[in-house]
């Protein structure tokens, strides 16, 4: 048996089979346990808690009962006709009139009184005018204050009751009108609709009897529910009643009318019960049903760990041959299903991983074969260029001039201070005054904060002999202006690497306060493995800030946004309508739009809409189509509103 644990704990599959296995067996045994313990306890709670809500029950329909019933009475005894047949006196009159009343107003009892509290006549039974009610408390208290409520007994049967006067004009008494609702069995059953619990109502004299309850006929309980209560144990805490082998939870309380209520000779209890047998009766099925299925489940716990295992490891196992596959060179070895769990999170990752990790190969082998064809570039004539070997400011040596822009020329230097290659972009003379300078300066303090992979890091700004200079990060490599010459249409994996790089940096430039507003392919450099940086980011609007109005606009027409082209500086929106176009530029090898002059592209860009990217380059994926689209909107409200945005629509897109 160890020998078999040794040999199934040697594998992740074999670990988790044991584990869950054991998981099994000691959840079985704890469930089992618990459900014993606690069984008692909830039972015990939930009996308290429907006694507790049927108490409170009780006292709320007493309330509503008695409220409706002295409305009921104040109506009837205020109705001037009914005061005309009481000021006659005649009994019989008074009885048919108090059972007419009674049934409109859906009481169990009516009784005028005298004012010295003598029955003039009562519905309950006929003949009894002249009987004295007036040593009854709530009478009493009605003869003393006006009106009173309290309990009412004829020996057999029970009221709750309202005694109100009756007047004849504003001041003269004619005498008392009582109005009651019985305790009888239809009281208890509306109780027990709105707690659950068993109602039973008792009364105490002459002997402890029940006189209504929802218990029907048991005659065993009902007897021992009243000697409970007529032993004088009511009070708010339960208590247990053994009846035939079963057990009872009571609670029991005295019947009053109220807070206002009138000191009662009529002793009743409300009890309200619960069966506790009835409350474990789920639970000790639950127990023995957990037996059984314990049982069952301990047998089948090792078959089914032994499956579950082999089913998580599997697709770990189909992942571990995939990075063995990549190790080697071979991106394409199938991966499992993407669930929405911690695996499912595993594979999207590996996945993505191994899409990144074969577009840069792609990359870096589309680039390697395009240097192979590219023509060699050579920087044109600068009658204002440094000859080679000039030291600018003691420190940078031109080793060769790279290129040349609207407003200075690029050199690959020698920072003799550091010992490195730096590229060194001279200001050509006359690019603007002191204003200028200073807000070139500004311009490049911000830009220097931006620190990231895909972001020419530009690293100082500095005059000296009348030449304005900033040094930047070197690389060597080409374009994406060369290479959109030379190949107009990328694969789209490579477009799809070089795209996602590209909001990279415009993104993180953005973070950090600096919009660029002259993005183009020219100002994007590549180098060998298909790493992307962006060039002159916080030169370009210090640039066109300091060109003159006639050298006309600054920057590259065909990739400004319509706002740009109407005078505007730019914001975020503008940079992504520039990314817009150079993707679109990728897709379809040709710009959105063609026009012979400036003035015509400009029309066109501020007036129409770019021509539909899937009519163009109808290889081109939906979702990759719309991405771009929205980013050429005439509107910028209408394009993304960040970076960040579109490299998340992108990262749907599959090569």
């Amino acid at each position: 048996m160890a020998a078999t644990a040794r040999a199934l704990g040697g594998s992740l599959g074999g670990r988790l089979f044991l584990m869950s296995g054991g998981l099994v067996l000691g959840a079985m045994a704890a469930a089992i346990g618990f459900t014993a313990w606690r069984a008692g306890q909830v039972a015990d709670q939930w009996v308290r808690e429907t006694l507790a809500a049927s108490s409170t029950g009780q006292a709320g329909v007493e309330r509503q009962r008695l409220g409706q019933l002295r409305l009921l009475a104040r109506f009837v005894a205020s109705d001037p006709s009914f005061a005309a047949y009481v000021a006659e006196a005649d009994p019989t009159s008074v009885r048919d009139l108090l059972l007419e009343r009674q049934r409109e107003v859906a009481c169990d009892f009516m009784a005028v009184l005298e004012p010295r509290g003598r029955v003039v006549a009562r519905t309950d039974r006929a003949g009894a005018a002249g009987e004295d009610l007036s040593s009854v408390p709530v009478i009493d208290r009605a003869m003393d204050r006006g009106e009173a409520l309290g309990l009412l007994s004829d020996g057999d049967r029970y009221w709750t009751v309202t005694a109100v006067p009756i007047f004849a004009g504003q001041e003269a008494l004619l005498g008392l009108l009582v109005a009651g609702l019985s305790v009888d069995d239809p009281l208890a059953l509306e109780v027990r609709r709105g707690s659950g619990a068993e109602v039973a109502y008792v009364a105490l004299e002459p002997e402890p009897r029940v006189i209504a309850s929802t218990l029907g006929e048991n005659r065993e309980l009902l007897g021992a529910i009243a000697r409970h209560a007529g032993a004088g144990t009511s009070g708010p805490e339960p208590a247990r009643l053994s009846v035939g082998g079963h057990t009872w939870v009571v609670r029991t309380a005295r019947l009053d009318a109220g807070q206002d209520a009138a000191p009662s000779a009529v002793a009743v209890v409300a009890v309200t019960l619960a069966s506790l047998d009835q409350v474990l009766a789920p639970f000790r099925r639950i127990e023995r049903v957990l037996v059984v299925v314990g049982v069952l489940s301990l047998l089948g716990a090792f078959a089914i760990s032994w499956a579950v295992s082999r089913r998580v490891t599997r697709p770990l196992a189909a992942l571990a041959d995939a990075a063995d596959g990549a190790r080697e060179g071979r991106y394409d070895l199938p991966l499992p299903a993407a669930g929405n769990d911690e695996l499912g999170r595993l594979a999207r990752a590996f996945k993505s991983l191994l899409a990144e990790l074969r577009e840069q190969r792609e990359t870096e082998a589309y680039l390697g074969s395009m240097s192979r064809t590219l023509p060699e570039t050579t920087a044109g004539a600068d009658r204002d260029a440094l000859p080679v070997g000039s030291v600018i400011a003691d420190r940078f040596e031109v080793v060769a001039r790279i290129g040349g822009g609207g407003f200075g020329t690029v050199y690959r230097a020698h920072d003799r201070q550091l010992q490195d290659t730096v590229a060194l972009k001279t200001l050509r003379p006359g690019t603007g005054g002191p204003e200028a300078l200073l807000g070139l300066k500004e311009e490049l303090r911000i830009a220097r904060r931006i620190t990231h992979r895909n972001v020419l890091r530009t690293h100082d700004f500095g005059e000296a002999d009348g030449v304005a200079f900033i040094s930047m990060e070197f690389v060597r490599g080409i374009t994406l202006r060369e290479l959109l010459d030379h190949a107009a249409r990328p694969p789209l994996s490579v477009m799809l690497r070089l795209a996602r790089q590209l909001l990279a940096g415009v993104d993180a430039a953005h973070r950090t306060g600096v919009v660029h507003r002259d993005l183009k392919p020219a100002n994007v450099i590549l180098d060998p493995t298909g790493l992307l940086r962006i060039m002159d980011f916080g030169i370009a609007r210090a640039a066109r800030a300091r060109q003159a109005p006639e050298d006309g606009l600054a920057g590259t027409p065909g990739y400004l946004a319509p706002e740009q082209l109407a005078g505007e500086m730019g914001d975020v929106r503008s940079d992504l309508y520039a990314c817009g176009t150079m993707l679109y530029e990728m897709l379809a090898a040709r710009r959105p739009f063609a026009a012979v002059t400036y003035e015509e592209l400009a029309y066109r860009v501020t007036n129409e809409d770019p021509p539909d990217l899937m009519a163009i380059a109808p290889a081109t994926p939906p979702e990759l189509a719309r991405a771009v689209m929205r980013c050429l909107a005439r509107d910028p409200a209408a394009r993304w509103a960040s970076a960040a945005d579109l490299i998340e629509a992108l990262a749907r897109v599959e090569a």
